[in-house]
Protein backbone atom coordinates (compact mmCIF):
# COMPACT_ATOMS: atom_id res chain seq x y z
CA UNK A 1 0.00 0.00 0.00
CA UNK A 2 0.99 3.71 -0.09
CA UNK A 3 1.63 3.76 3.94
CA UNK A 4 0.09 6.80 6.01
CA UNK A 5 -0.81 9.91 3.62
CA UNK A 6 -2.15 12.54 5.79
CA UNK A 7 -2.47 12.98 9.91
CA UNK A 8 -5.15 15.85 11.06
CA UNK A 9 -5.35 16.95 14.39
CA UNK A 10 -7.14 20.09 16.36
CA UNK A 11 -5.35 22.52 18.13
CA UNK A 12 -7.02 25.24 20.89
CA UNK A 13 -5.58 28.32 19.04
CA UNK A 14 -4.06 28.24 15.33
CA UNK A 15 -2.85 31.18 14.82
CA UNK A 16 -0.62 30.98 18.06
CA UNK A 17 0.68 27.32 17.09
CA UNK A 18 1.71 28.49 13.87
CA UNK A 19 3.12 31.42 14.93
CA UNK A 20 5.21 29.55 17.57
CA UNK A 21 6.02 26.78 14.78
CA UNK A 22 7.36 29.02 13.03
CA UNK A 23 9.67 31.24 15.35
CA UNK A 24 11.21 27.45 16.39
CA UNK A 25 12.11 26.89 12.98
CA UNK A 26 13.37 30.38 12.30
CA UNK A 27 15.35 29.64 15.94
CA UNK A 28 16.81 26.29 15.00
CA UNK A 29 16.24 25.47 11.27
CA UNK A 30 14.57 22.37 11.90
CA UNK A 31 10.46 22.29 12.29
CA UNK A 32 7.59 22.42 10.62
CA UNK A 33 6.88 24.14 7.16
CA UNK A 34 3.63 25.36 6.04
CA UNK A 35 2.33 25.64 2.59
CA UNK A 36 2.92 29.17 1.19
CA UNK A 37 -0.15 30.19 0.20
CA UNK A 38 0.24 33.23 -1.99
CA UNK A 39 -1.30 36.65 -0.84
CA UNK A 40 -3.79 37.21 -3.00
CA UNK A 41 -5.77 34.49 -1.79
CA UNK A 42 -6.42 36.76 1.61
CA UNK A 43 -7.02 39.86 -0.41
CA UNK A 44 -5.11 42.95 -2.57
CA UNK A 45 -6.64 45.78 -4.18
CA UNK A 46 -7.00 45.61 -7.79
CA UNK A 47 -7.71 49.11 -8.55
CA UNK A 48 -8.78 53.01 -7.37
CA UNK A 49 -12.63 52.15 -8.17
CA UNK A 50 -12.44 49.96 -6.16
CA UNK A 51 -11.12 52.20 -2.86
CA UNK A 52 -13.22 54.84 -4.06
CA UNK A 53 -16.89 52.41 -3.71
CA UNK A 54 -15.38 51.16 -0.54
CA UNK A 55 -14.41 54.35 1.06
CA UNK A 56 -17.56 56.83 -0.55
CA UNK A 57 -14.89 58.70 -2.36
CA UNK A 58 -14.51 60.57 -5.35
CA UNK A 59 -12.05 58.45 -8.14
CA UNK A 60 -9.38 61.43 -8.02
CA UNK A 61 -8.96 61.15 -4.58
CA UNK A 62 -8.32 56.98 -4.02
CA UNK A 63 -6.66 57.63 -7.27
CA UNK A 64 -4.02 59.99 -5.50
CA UNK A 65 -4.41 58.10 -1.97
CA UNK A 66 -2.89 55.04 -4.22
CA UNK A 67 -0.01 56.95 -5.39
CA UNK A 68 0.86 57.76 -1.98
CA UNK A 69 0.62 54.41 -0.33
CA UNK A 70 2.87 53.50 -2.97
CA UNK A 71 5.38 55.95 -2.57
CA UNK A 72 5.25 54.80 1.23
CA UNK A 73 5.43 51.36 0.47
CA UNK A 74 2.15 50.10 1.58
CA UNK A 75 1.00 48.78 -1.14
CA UNK A 76 2.88 46.86 -4.27
CA UNK A 77 2.33 46.72 -7.93
CA UNK A 78 0.20 43.77 -7.52
CA UNK A 79 -1.84 45.64 -5.16
CA UNK A 80 -0.93 43.69 -2.39
CA UNK A 81 -0.90 45.16 1.19
CA UNK A 82 1.76 45.49 3.84
CA UNK A 83 0.55 43.66 6.80
CA UNK A 84 2.09 45.91 8.95
CA UNK A 85 1.34 49.26 7.25
CA UNK A 86 1.45 52.41 9.18
CA UNK A 87 -1.53 53.92 9.21
CA UNK A 88 -0.20 57.07 11.03
CA UNK A 89 1.85 57.83 8.07
CA UNK A 90 -0.61 57.50 5.53
CA UNK A 91 -3.44 59.46 7.36
CA UNK A 92 -0.07 62.12 7.78
CA UNK A 93 0.53 62.01 4.08
CA UNK A 94 -2.99 62.42 3.13
CA UNK A 95 -3.78 65.30 5.72
CA UNK A 96 -0.83 67.09 3.67
CA UNK A 97 -2.27 67.00 0.83
CA UNK A 98 -5.04 69.65 -0.79
CA UNK A 99 -7.25 66.74 -2.31
CA UNK A 100 -8.08 65.10 1.15
CA UNK A 101 -9.81 68.25 3.07
CA UNK A 102 -11.36 65.96 5.49
CA UNK A 103 -10.85 64.29 8.58
CA UNK A 104 -13.26 61.49 8.47
CA UNK A 105 -12.78 61.29 4.58
CA UNK A 106 -9.15 60.65 5.22
CA UNK A 107 -10.08 57.90 7.98
CA UNK A 108 -12.47 56.39 5.51
CA UNK A 109 -9.67 56.08 3.04
CA UNK A 110 -6.97 54.72 5.10
CA UNK A 111 -9.16 51.92 6.74
CA UNK A 112 -10.63 50.95 3.37
CA UNK A 113 -7.24 50.78 1.86
CA UNK A 114 -6.18 48.45 5.12
CA UNK A 115 -9.50 46.41 4.97
CA UNK A 116 -7.55 45.05 1.44
CA UNK A 117 -5.25 42.94 3.12
CA UNK A 118 -7.66 40.66 4.09
CA UNK A 119 -11.14 41.50 1.97
CA UNK A 120 -11.46 37.57 0.57
CA UNK A 121 -11.07 36.03 3.82
CA UNK A 122 -13.36 38.71 5.19
CA UNK A 123 -16.17 37.49 2.78
CA UNK A 124 -16.18 34.10 4.23
CA UNK A 125 -16.43 35.15 8.27
CA UNK A 126 -17.39 38.42 8.13
CA UNK A 127 -17.32 40.62 11.50
CA UNK A 128 -16.65 37.84 13.22
CA UNK A 129 -12.99 38.24 13.90
CA UNK A 130 -11.10 41.40 14.75
CA UNK A 131 -9.11 43.51 12.36
CA UNK A 132 -6.07 42.27 14.27
CA UNK A 133 -7.14 38.69 13.96
CA UNK A 134 -7.48 38.88 10.27
CA UNK A 135 -4.33 40.01 9.74
CA UNK A 136 -2.49 37.47 11.79
CA UNK A 137 -4.02 34.72 9.95
CA UNK A 138 -2.82 36.32 6.63
CA UNK A 139 0.65 36.12 8.16
CA UNK A 140 0.59 32.91 8.96
CA UNK A 141 -0.67 31.57 5.85
CA UNK A 142 -3.91 30.03 7.33
CA UNK A 143 -7.14 28.91 5.24
CA UNK A 144 -10.33 29.72 6.35
CA UNK A 145 -13.97 27.76 5.51
CA UNK A 146 -17.43 28.38 7.36
CA UNK A 147 -20.09 26.24 7.30
CA UNK A 148 -23.45 27.92 8.82
CA UNK A 149 -22.65 30.20 11.99
CA UNK A 150 -19.36 27.86 12.27
CA UNK A 151 -16.13 28.97 11.54
CA UNK A 152 -12.41 26.63 10.54
CA UNK A 153 -9.14 27.27 10.30
CA UNK A 154 -7.18 25.29 8.90
CA UNK A 155 -3.44 24.84 7.88
CA UNK A 156 -0.63 22.08 5.74
CA UNK A 157 2.40 21.06 5.92
CA UNK A 158 4.58 20.84 3.23
CA UNK A 159 6.08 17.00 2.86
CA UNK A 160 7.68 15.49 5.83
CA UNK A 161 9.39 12.20 6.49
CA UNK A 162 10.70 12.48 2.70
CA UNK A 163 13.66 10.60 1.83
CA UNK A 164 14.10 12.20 -1.94
CA UNK A 165 12.21 14.73 -3.59
CA UNK A 166 10.65 12.64 -6.25
CA UNK A 167 9.48 10.40 -3.76
CA UNK A 168 5.71 10.46 -2.28
CA UNK A 169 5.60 11.47 1.32
CA UNK A 170 2.93 12.73 4.07
CA UNK A 171 1.69 15.65 5.15
CA UNK A 172 -0.13 17.08 8.36
CA UNK A 173 -3.02 19.07 8.71
CA UNK A 174 -3.81 21.45 11.80
CA UNK A 175 -7.49 22.79 12.49
CA UNK A 176 -9.16 24.78 14.92
CA UNK A 177 -13.07 24.35 15.00
CA UNK A 178 -14.47 27.82 16.45
CA UNK A 179 -18.46 26.43 16.94
CA UNK A 180 -21.49 29.04 16.54
CA UNK A 181 -19.53 32.10 16.59
CA UNK A 182 -22.36 34.28 16.42
CA UNK A 183 -23.72 32.92 19.03
CA UNK A 184 -22.29 35.22 22.18
CA UNK A 185 -23.90 32.94 24.83
CA UNK A 186 -21.80 29.69 24.08
CA UNK A 187 -19.16 28.35 26.76
CA UNK A 188 -15.98 28.99 25.20
CA UNK A 189 -15.03 25.83 27.73
CA UNK A 190 -17.07 23.55 26.03
CA UNK A 191 -15.83 21.07 23.14
CA UNK A 192 -16.34 21.66 19.43
CA UNK A 193 -19.23 19.63 18.36
CA UNK A 194 -17.80 17.04 16.15
CA UNK A 195 -17.94 18.67 12.64
CA UNK A 196 -18.02 21.92 13.24
CA UNK A 197 -17.30 24.72 10.87
CA UNK A 198 -17.11 21.86 7.96
CA UNK A 199 -14.59 20.14 6.47
CA UNK A 200 -12.86 22.98 4.44
CA UNK A 201 -14.15 21.72 1.02
CA UNK A 202 -13.83 25.30 -0.51
CA UNK A 203 -9.62 24.41 0.82
CA UNK A 204 -9.26 21.52 -1.36
CA UNK A 205 -8.53 23.57 -4.36
CA UNK A 206 -6.53 25.35 -2.88
CA UNK A 207 -4.63 23.38 -1.32
CA UNK A 208 -3.53 21.83 -4.56
CA UNK A 209 -2.94 25.01 -6.20
CA UNK A 210 -0.81 25.99 -3.35
CA UNK A 211 1.37 22.88 -4.00
CA UNK A 212 1.66 23.84 -7.76
CA UNK A 213 2.30 27.66 -6.90
CA UNK A 214 5.26 26.39 -4.14
CA UNK A 215 6.61 24.63 -6.86
CA UNK A 216 6.38 27.59 -9.52
CA UNK A 217 7.59 29.97 -6.54
CA UNK A 218 10.40 27.96 -6.25
CA UNK A 219 11.48 27.54 -10.06
CA UNK A 220 11.13 31.54 -10.84
CA UNK A 221 13.48 32.30 -7.58
CA UNK A 222 16.06 29.64 -8.76
CA UNK A 223 15.82 30.31 -12.18
CA UNK A 224 18.73 32.55 -14.18
CA UNK A 225 17.60 33.71 -18.08
CA UNK A 226 15.14 36.36 -18.62
CA UNK A 227 13.22 33.90 -20.84
CA UNK A 228 12.65 30.88 -18.31
CA UNK A 229 11.98 33.39 -15.24
CA UNK A 230 9.01 34.97 -18.03
CA UNK A 231 7.42 31.83 -18.25
CA UNK A 232 7.92 30.72 -14.52
CA UNK A 233 5.87 34.43 -13.74
CA UNK A 234 3.25 33.46 -16.21
CA UNK A 235 2.84 30.29 -14.34
CA UNK A 236 2.62 31.75 -11.33
CA UNK A 237 0.27 34.51 -12.13
CA UNK A 238 -2.14 31.75 -14.06
CA UNK A 239 -2.22 29.93 -10.89
CA UNK A 240 -2.89 32.93 -8.55
CA UNK A 241 -5.67 34.26 -10.67
CA UNK A 242 -7.07 30.73 -10.62
CA UNK A 243 -7.78 30.70 -7.09
CA UNK A 244 -8.92 34.02 -6.96
CA UNK A 245 -11.50 33.42 -9.55
CA UNK A 246 -12.58 29.94 -7.96
CA UNK A 247 -13.05 31.38 -4.21
CA UNK A 248 -16.74 32.60 -5.06
CA UNK A 249 -17.98 29.57 -6.58
CA UNK A 250 -16.12 27.28 -3.99
CA UNK A 251 -18.03 29.23 -1.43
CA UNK A 252 -21.11 28.88 -3.18
CA UNK A 253 -20.46 25.10 -3.52
CA UNK A 254 -19.83 25.09 0.37
CA UNK A 255 -22.69 26.42 1.63
CA UNK A 256 -25.21 24.76 -0.75
CA UNK A 257 -23.75 21.44 0.78
CA UNK A 258 -24.26 22.79 4.60
CA UNK A 259 -28.00 23.58 3.20
CA UNK A 260 -28.21 19.97 1.31
CA UNK A 261 -26.62 18.23 4.41
CA UNK A 262 -29.42 20.42 7.15
CA UNK A 263 -32.59 20.05 4.90
CA UNK A 264 -31.85 16.35 3.84
CA UNK A 265 -34.12 15.07 6.08
CA UNK A 266 -37.12 16.79 4.01
CA UNK A 267 -36.86 15.18 0.37
CA UNK A 268 -40.17 17.57 -0.64
CA UNK A 269 -38.67 20.32 0.98
CA UNK A 270 -38.55 22.93 -1.71
CA UNK A 271 -35.04 24.71 0.03
CA UNK A 272 -33.59 21.56 -0.29
CA UNK A 273 -33.73 21.06 -4.37
CA UNK A 274 -32.69 25.42 -4.46
CA UNK A 275 -29.70 24.23 -2.62
CA UNK A 276 -29.12 21.31 -5.20
CA UNK A 277 -29.48 23.20 -7.93
CA UNK A 278 -27.49 26.02 -6.84
CA UNK A 279 -24.53 23.52 -5.81
CA UNK A 280 -24.78 21.49 -9.31
CA UNK A 281 -24.74 24.81 -10.90
CA UNK A 282 -21.42 26.15 -8.69
CA UNK A 283 -20.02 22.69 -9.63
CA UNK A 284 -20.71 22.95 -13.17
CA UNK A 285 -18.85 26.82 -13.00
CA UNK A 286 -16.24 25.39 -11.51
CA UNK A 287 -15.61 22.41 -14.10
CA UNK A 288 -15.29 25.55 -16.52
CA UNK A 289 -13.02 27.54 -14.61
CA UNK A 290 -10.74 24.56 -14.36
CA UNK A 291 -10.97 24.02 -18.30
CA UNK A 292 -10.08 27.24 -18.88
CA UNK A 293 -6.78 27.70 -16.71
CA UNK A 294 -5.70 23.95 -17.54
CA UNK A 295 -6.00 25.20 -21.56
CA UNK A 296 -4.33 28.77 -20.34
CA UNK A 297 -1.43 26.61 -18.70
CA UNK A 298 -1.46 24.28 -21.93
CA UNK A 299 -0.58 27.37 -24.37
CA UNK A 300 2.20 28.29 -21.60
CA UNK A 301 4.01 25.09 -21.77
CA UNK A 302 3.88 25.24 -25.28
CA UNK A 303 5.04 29.06 -25.50
CA UNK A 304 8.00 27.68 -22.47
CA UNK A 305 8.89 24.84 -25.75
CA UNK A 306 9.23 27.35 -28.43
CA UNK A 307 10.89 30.17 -26.33
CA UNK A 308 13.44 28.78 -24.44
CA UNK A 309 15.42 26.22 -26.54
CA UNK A 310 16.00 29.41 -29.19
CA UNK A 311 17.06 31.71 -25.87
CA UNK A 312 19.39 28.71 -25.03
Amino acid sequence: GQGVQHIATRVDDLIAFVATAKVLRQVTGIGFQFLDVPRAYYGYLNSADTLAKKAHCDPSQAERALEIAKDLQIIDNDGIIHLDANATNLLLALEKDSLFSCDDERQRIVDSLLFYRYSNIFKVLGDRLQPEEYVEIVRNRILVDKQGDDALLQIFTTNILQRKPSEEAPFLEFIQRICDVDDQSSNSLDPPRFGCGGFGIRNFLTLFLSIELNSALTLFRNTDTPAAKHIAKLRLDCLTEQLDVSSDVLATISDASAEEAQLSSNVNDPRLQDAQRRKAQAQSQLQSISAEYAARMSDIDSLEQSTIPAAL
